[in-house]
C-alpha cells in the first residue's frame, strides 16, 4: 500500500519465453522457484520495467493498482475518453470528475493529456450501449492499469481497468467477444488468405474458441475445404464491443482463465511519475554510487540543494542539514547490512577532497576489511559482502527521503555466495527488511532455505507443453499443508530434487524396485511414492503438490490386470482431448474410477487434472505385464514346494487378494521384508524393471528440457 493506494500485481504479455502471466504483490517475501531457464529472471527483467517506466523491448508489461477514493464514481452519459475530454476543455465541474482529480495520483491534467486518445478514437467507439455498460461496471472498483512506455526517461500510459466479478456481466461478453474476434481474424489469416498450414495445437484452440463443432478434426490444407464455415464465420460482427479500447487477446485470455486479474479497457492519458509507483530496487541494477550522488544533489521535494557551506584548504564544510544525516544514513546501512548478511563489514560515508570531485561523487561508501584494517571500496569485498552491503547502503538512502519508501526489493539468486548458515541469516534478513519496510521482496532462487521457510509465499515458475513460461501462484492452504512436510520430504526436496514421481502400489513394489532398480532412478532423481503404505499417497492436495507445483513427471505403474483396464480408457480420453472434446474426454475418465479404491481414485484425480490443465504431458502410465509385482520374484522364497507361479495362480481361490491368499492358505511370508529379501537373490533384473527404470531416465531428461 502506497499512499491509499493498493498495488495488485503485474501482467506480462509476449516477453520471451513468456507468453502471458500474472503474478500478484503480497507484501512480504516471494520466491520464485523453477528450473533453470524457466524464465525467472525474465520475470523479475519484467518487474523492474513496470516500477521504472522503461518499456520493454518486446511484449507488453502491465502494472496494476485500485484506488479506493475513485471508487464508485457516477459513470457519464458518454463513454470516459470522451466524458473527460469534454471536461477538461470546459469547466471541470462534474462531480465525478472533481473528485476524479482530487484522488487519483496520476497526473490528470488538461487536454493535452487526452488529445492523442481522442485524436485516435475510432467511430465506432464513442456511443456503444454495451462499452457504457461495461464503463458503470468498472467505474465502481477504482481499478487502474499502468504500462510503462519510457525510452530514455520514465513514463506510463494510464487505462482505467476492470475485474471479472458478479456485478459485471458486460464486461464478461465484452471479453468473450474479444477472444472470439481474435480467433475469427486468425481463422481467415491462417485459411481464407491460404498464407500458410496450420499445427494442430492451434487448430485444437480455434474450433474451441470459436466452438465449431462441425470443422474437421484435423487442420484443413487450404480454405477450400473449408469455405461453408468460413463464410458463415466472417459473416458474425466485424468488431467486438471492445474495438478500439485498449483490450487485447493476451488481456482478455488472462482475465477469463484468472478473473482476479485486471484487463486495462480505457485509455487516460500518460504520466512521468506518479506518487502511486513505489520506489524498486533491483539487486543486480543497482549503482550505489550514483543514488549516492542524487540524495546529495537533490531535497526531498527533487530540488537542487545546497551541499557545501565553504572549502578551506582540505577542509570541507557541510551543510547543517547534510551534516545531521550522513551518520543517520551510515547507522541505519550498517544496521541493515548486520540484518542480511552474517559478519557484515562496517561501512562508512566519507567525503573526499574537492580536486577528485570530477572523477567520482563527492561523499562515497567504503568498508573496513577486516584481516588488513583498512577501509576500502565496495567493490573490493567479497562477492557476498559486496552485494548485501550495496543493498544495505540504497535502501538506507532510499528510506532516508520524507516522501521516498521503498515497496519492492527484486533479488536474482540471493544464496549466490552464502555457505548454508549464512543462507539462513539471509533469510530472517529478507523477512525483517519486508517486514518493517512493509515492502514485498520477490527472490528468484534455487535455495532450500527460502523453499523451506513456512512465512514465505511460493510461486513456481515452468514452461507449459509449448515451451512459453507460465506461474502457479501457491496459496494459503496448500503452503500450509507444506510445512507439514508430506510424504516424508522438506518443501525445497519436494518441490526441487526429484525430477520423476513414481507411484506404485504398496511398499512391496517399493522394496522390490529398490533393491533390482534403485541405482538407476536415483541417477534418475526418480523417488518411489507408494499408494498405500508407509507414506500415505492418498491426500488430494498432496496430489496438487506433486502436478502443480514441481516439474516433475509423474509415473504411474500398475500391475498387469490393472493396466489391461486403465491404459484403453486413458488412450480413449486424450485421443477425445486432443480434438478439443475436453467434457467427453472427462465423461470417458470417469471409468478409472471403477471399482472405487484408493488407487482408482488417485489415479482419476491425477488423470483428470493433467487434461483440464493441458499437462497430459506430465503424466506416463507403465504396466507391468504380470498380475503382481511378486511374479517376478522367485517363486521357491515363498512357498519352497511350488514349481512355479503359475500353478500357484491355478489353485488360488480368488476370494482375497492374492498375495493374502499365499499368506493365509500357504503360509507364505509376504511381508516387505520377505519380498526384499527374495529380490536380492536374484541374478539378473527382469527386462520390463530396465524399460521401467529407462522411462524414469527418459522422463527425468524431458523434465530438464533436454529432449525438447
Amino acid at each position: 500500500m502506497v499512499d491509499g493506494v493498493s498495488l495488485l500485481g503485474v501482467s506480462i504479455h509476449g516477453r520471451p519465453p513468456i507468453g502471458s502471466v500474472y503474478l500478484p504483490l503480497r507484501t512480504g517475501v516471494s520466491v520464485l522457484y523453477g528450473l533453470n531457464g524457466a524464465g525467472k529472471s525474465a520475470i523479475l527483467d519484467s518487474l523492474y520495467s513496470a516500477f521504472t517506466g522503461l518499456a520493454p523491448h518486446e511484449g507488453r508489461i502491465e502494472l496494476h493498482v485500485r484506488v479506493p477514493e475513485l471508487a464508485n464514481i457516477e459513470w457519464p452519459a458518454t463513454s470516459l475518453i470522451r466524458a473527460l475530454f469534454d471536461a477538461c476543455a470546459s469547466t471541470l465541474s462534474a462531480r465525478w470528475l472533481d473528485k476524479f482529480r482530487e484522488s487519483v495520483p496520476f497526473d490528470v491534467s488538461y487536454r493535452s493529456n487526452f488529445q492523442r486518445v481522442v485524436d485516435s478514437m475510432p467511430t465506432v467507439y464513442s456511443f456503444k450501449n454495451e462499452l457504457e455498460e461495461v464503463g458503470k461496471e468498472c467505474s465502481r472498483q477504482g481499478l487502474f492499469t499502468l504500462e510503462p512506455s519510457g525510452i530514455d526517461e520514465p513514463a506510463w500510459n494510464v487505462n482505467v481497468s476492470g475485474q471479472l466479478g458478479e456485478g459485471t456481466p458486460a464486461l464478461l461478453r465484452g471479453l468473450e467477444e474479444v477472444v472470439a474476434y481474435d480467433a475469427r481474424r486468425r481463422l481467415t489469416n491462417l485459411l481464407y488468405l491460404d498464407s500458410g498450414s496450420v499445427s494442430q495445437e492451434e487448430w485444437k484452440e480455434l474450433r474451441q474458441l470459436l466452438g465449431l463443432e462441425d470443422l474437421p478434426e484435423t487442420p484443413p490444407t487450404s480454405a477450400s475445404e473449408i469455405q461453408g464455415v468460413l463464410r458463415r464465420e466472417l459473416e458474425q460482427e466485424p468488431y467486438p464491443v471492445f474495438y478500439g479500447t485498449s483490450v487485447g487477446r493476451s488481456d482478455a485470455q488472462l482475465a477469463l482463465s484468472r478473473p482476479e486479474v485486471p484487463v486495462p479497457i480505457f485509455p487516460c492519458g500518460s504520466v512521468e511519475r506518479p506518487e502511486a509507483i513505489p520506489r524498486l530496487l533491483y539487486e543486480s541494477q543497482l549503482d550505489v554510487d550514483q543514488a549516492t550522488l542524487d540524495w546529495l544533489r537533490f531535497d526531498d521535494e527533487g530540488r537542487d540543494r545546497r551541499i557545501v557551506v565553504a572549502i578551506e584548504r582540505s577542509d570541507v564544510r557541510l551543510t547543517e542539514r547534510l551534516r545531521e544525516r550522513i551518520p543517520a544514513i551510515v547507522e541505519e546501512a550498517s544496521r541493515l547490512a548486520e540484518t542480511l548478511l552474517m559478519d557484515s563489514p562496517e561501512a562508512r560515508l566519507v567525503m573526499d577532497h574537492p580536486d577528485t570531485w570530477l572523477h567520482h561523487p563527492p561523499l562515497r561508501w567504503v568498508a573496513l576489511d577486516a584481516p588488513s584494517g583498512r577501509w576500502v571500496s565496495l567493490s573490493s569485498l567479497s562477492e557476498a559482502q559486496a552485494r548485501w552491503v550495496t543493498l544495505a547502503a540504497s535502501l538506507a538512502l532510499v528510506g532516508e527521503g520524507k516522501h521516498q519508501r521503498v515497496a519492492i526489493v527484486l533479488i536474482d539468486e540471493p544464496e549466490a555466495a552464502l555457505h548454508a548458515r549464512a543462507e539462513r541469516y539471509m533469510v530472517r534478513g529478507l523477512k525483517h527488511i519486508a517486514e518493517t519496510l512493509e515492502a514485498t521482496v520477490i527472490v528468484a532462487t534455487h535455495s532450500a532455505q527460502l523453499l523451506n521457510d513456512p512465512d514465505l509465499h511460493l510461486t513456481h515458475v515452468f514452461r507449459d507443453s509449448t515451451g512459453r513460461t507460465t506461474v502457479q501462484v501457491m496459496d494459503t492452504p496448500l503452503r500450509r499443508e507444506l510445512g507439514a512436510e508430506p510424504l516424508g520430504l522438506s518443501p525445497a526436496d519436494l518441490l526441487q530434487l526429484y525430477r520423476v514421481f513414481l507411484l506404485v502400489e504398496g511398499s512391496h513394489d517399493e522394496a522390490v524396485l529398490d533393491v533390482l532398480v534403485g541405482d538407476l532412478l536415483e541417477q534418475a532423481r526418480t523417488l518411489v511414492l507408494p499408494i498405500r503404505g508407509a507414506r500415505n499417497l492418498g491426500s488430494a492436495i498432496e496430489s496438487q503438490l506433486l502436478f502443480d507445483f514441481t516439474d516433475a513427471t509423474v509415473v504411474i505403474a500398475l500391475d498387469g490386470i490393472e493396466a489391461r483396464r486403465v491404459l484403453p480408457i486413458w488412450e480413449q480420453s486424450l485421443e477425445l482431448h486432443t480434438r478439443g472434446r475436453i467434457e467427453e474426454a472427462i465423461a470417458v475418465l470417469r471409468r478409472i474410477r471403477r471399482p472405487r479404491t484408493q488407487e482408482a481414485e488417485l489415479l482419476y484425480a491425477f488423470c483428470r487434472r493433467a487434461l483440464e490443465t493441458g499437462k497430459s504431458n506430465r503424466i506416463r502410465i507403465f504396466g507391468f505385464e504380470e498380475p503382481d509385482i511378486i511374479h517376478y520374484l522367485p517363486v521357491q522364497s515363498f512357498v519352497p514346494s511350488a514349481s512355479s507361479w503359475r500353478d500357484l495362480v491355478e489353485q488360488w481361490d480368488r476370494k482375497r487378494p492374492f498375495k493374502a491368499w499365499l499368506r493365509e492358505s500357504m503360509r507364505a511370508d509376504v511381508s516387505v521384508a520377505a519380498m526384499r529379501r527374495a529380490a536380492e537373490t536374484m541374478d539378473e533384473v527382469p527386462p520390463q524393471f530396465i524399460e521401467l527404470a529407462a522411462l524414469g531416465e527418459q522422463a527425468s531428461r524431458t523434465a530438464r528440457g533436454l529432449d525438447r
